[in-house]
């Protein structure tokens, strides 16, 4: 592996133009390996463990950095450097916390990850463990999910974004399918513990949604501390704490790892067509699922 933590088993592939691993033709990130697929599907899940998913740009940073602030016993943030949370399907390096701490972590703990449920440790499914899925309006995820692949210099990401929306569309991205990873995850519910949430849902009443998680999760902070909470995690505030995320080697110079945090940047970006095939391939597939986003 090489000082950027891609490794030569992850080429440069003209279809997807950037640097991936495909796992039977399955789309995952650089640093994956048929040996770590194993290991998650292996991997053992504790009943006190508190997952974090969605698909990336989804607001998977916000909200872990709300729900460590819930507790100073999570055992993966105390291992990590600046009690970040780890992300469990990469490997850990220099400036990123991945399988290797989730491992090593005592319990209780909170792990990261962006993985569809078909590759999600089955295990989870024995357990009393506990998911927080968070969604986020596809289009802007587009969006902020291409600015932060041009900013990732050793994935070698070569598409306009023209070219990328084709691929998101297509799926055709890291993680495979936008509308599988929402929807599989969206046909488990309370009675499998796991808790569904939008972005835009937390733009709106943040208070809210952070009283249905500690709730969730079997925590008791009263009124005032969930309040302290949500106005410590204001995007103003996280913006500048950029040790708190697992984000190495992004050149913020072409793009911050946080952007703007806002609804609707979209339409500063998509043309009329994009959007229409977005609506087509898309957001109409979603509603045939009874999922509804927020677009603006």
């Amino acid at each position: 592996m090489n000082s950027s933590g891609i490794a030569d088993y992850s080429p440069y592939n003209e279809e997807y133009g950037c640097n991936i691993f495909l796992h039977e033709g399955f789309p995952l990130p650089p640093g994956m390996t048929v040996k770590r697929v194993k290991e998650l599907m292996e991997f053992e899940v504790r009943h006190d463990d508190v997952f974090i998913v969605g698909y990336p740009k989804s607001g998977t940073n916000w909200m872990q950095i709300a729900v460590a602030k819930m507790s100073d016993s999570w055992g993966t943030c105390k291992i990590t450097d600046n009690g970040r949370v780890p992300v469990l399907e990469l490997p850990s390096r220099p400036s990123l916390e991945g399988f290797e701490k989730c491992v090593d972590a005592p319990s209780p703990r909170l792990i990261k990850s962006h993985l569809p449920l078909k590759y999600f440790p089955p295990k989870r499914a024995e357990t009393k463990c506990k998911v927080i899925y968070i969604a986020r309006n596809p289009k802007d995820v587009c969006v902020s999910w291409f600015n932060m692949n041009k900013a990732f210099a050793p994935i070698n990401f070569s598409l306009t974004f023209a070219e990328y929306v084709e691929r998101f569309v297509q799926g055709k991205v890291f993680y495979s399918s936008y509308v599988d990873h929402v929807c599989d995850w969206r046909d488990l519910g309370l009675d499998d513990n796991v808790l569904h949430v939008t972005y835009e849902e937390m733009k709106a009443d943040v208070v809210s949604v952070l009283r249905k998680i500690t709730k969730f999760i079997g925590k008791s902070e009263s009124n005032e501390e969930v309040a302290k909470i949500a106005e410590s995690i204001s995007f103003e505030k996280i913006k500048g704490s950029r040790e708190q995320f697992n984000a190495a080697t992004l050149d913020e110079k072409v793009s911050p790892f946080l952007r703007k945090g806002i609804i609707g940047d979209w339409k500063n970006h998509l043309t009329v067509a994009q959007n229409e095939l977005f609506d087509k391939e898309i957001v109409e597939k979603l509603k045939q699922k009874d999922v509804n986003m927020i677009f603006e």
